[in-house]
């Protein structure tokens, strides 16, 4: 689609996953937090595969950006 467009941080690439995009996010409302209790605002795990809580605002951005690269 030539109007979507997409800035990942990084672009990875693996022989057993294949592509990927990295988005770093370092929200100040967390800064003060340990890692662990950070994690449980943006991910959920299901059957031990950790993915990002659909409700959350960076759902969509990430998803697009998914697809757009």
């Amino acid at each position: 689609v030539p109007f979507l467009g997409a800035s990942p941080d990084a672009i990875v690439s693996c022989e057993c996953h294949g592509h990927g995009v990295v988005e770093v996010k370092c929200p100040f409302r967390i800064e003060d937090k340990l890692p662990e209790d950070n994690i449980k605002g943006f991910f959920m795990k299901k059957v031990d595969v950790w993915s990002l809580q659909h409700d959350h605002a960076y759902y969509y951005q990430v998803q697009l950006q998914m697809r757009v690269c």
